[in-house]
């Protein structure tokens, strides 16, 4: 298992790019409290510096939100399209909200 960390700066909508271990374990994304508002998506591009595009989850009831409830939690991509990612609200954050991704390794 991988664990990250990182953050969204007050005022803003989107993190710094991440790179991931592998493409073929489920992606965790922990995200800590937050204030109503924003959803929360992962995004992903082939190379660190773009473009990034929002992952889509077609299950989800809200497209492509990784998290889309206020006051933090968990948000899971399944199978992340590549290993580069960076995580992005849908509106610019109030504070500094930290995260945390976490590669989970399937059990065998």
């Amino acid at each position: 298992m991988a664990v990250q960390f990182g953050t969204v700066a007050n005022g803003q909508t989107v993190s710094s790019a991440f790179v991931l271990s592998a493409t073929d374990r489920a992606l965790l994304v922990g995200i800590s409290s937050h204030a109503a508002g924003p959803i929360w998506f992962a995004s992903f591009a082939n190379v660190a510096t773009g473009p990034f595009l929002r992952y889509f989850d077609p299950w989800s009831s809200v497209s492509g939100a990784v998290l889309a409830v206020a006051g933090g939690g968990w948000g899971t991509v399944q199978y992340p399209p590549t290993s580069v990612v960076r995580i992005e609200t849908s509106a610019p954050v109030s504070a500094v909200t930290s995260f945390q991704l976490v590669e989970v390794t399937p059990r065998t």
